[in-house]
């Protein structure tokens, strides 16, 4: 019977938490992707904090952004020349961006 009552208070303490995680895009918070734009340069997002993240590209430049998301879309905003992108994050390791106003598509891993 303790088991039954423990089960189900778990189950639902569960389904809130991914209830109200997989409302906004929190769970990016700490994490690193990272993608190619072409054979040479490399670009990484971190996402410092709940609402900032940062681009690195080749290592070198770096651009200071905030992201806001719900569920599985993402929208990132650049502090340069009003840069932006959105996505979706597809699974736990993929998220699909695409740039500005061209539409540009790239796919960014998540590091391990």
């Amino acid at each position: 019977m303790k088991k039954k009552i423990f089960t189900a208070v778990f189950s639902v303490l569960l389904a809130g938490l991914l209830a109200t995680s997989c409302g906004k895009a929190d769970f990016l918070e700490g994490t690193v992707w990272t993608t190619h734009f072409n054979d040479e340069v490399v670009a990484d997002i971190y996402f410092t904090s709940r609402e900032d993240c940062r681009l690195v590209l080749g290592g070198d430049n770096t651009f200071d952004g905030i992201y806001s998301g719900k569920g599985n879309k993402i929208y990132i905003e650049f502090s340069f020349t009003s840069y932006f992108a959105t996505g979706v994050i597809d699974g736990f390791d993929k998220m699909k961006v695409e740039w500005g106003t061209e539409r540009t598509k790239y796919t960014f891993k998540r590091k391990k």
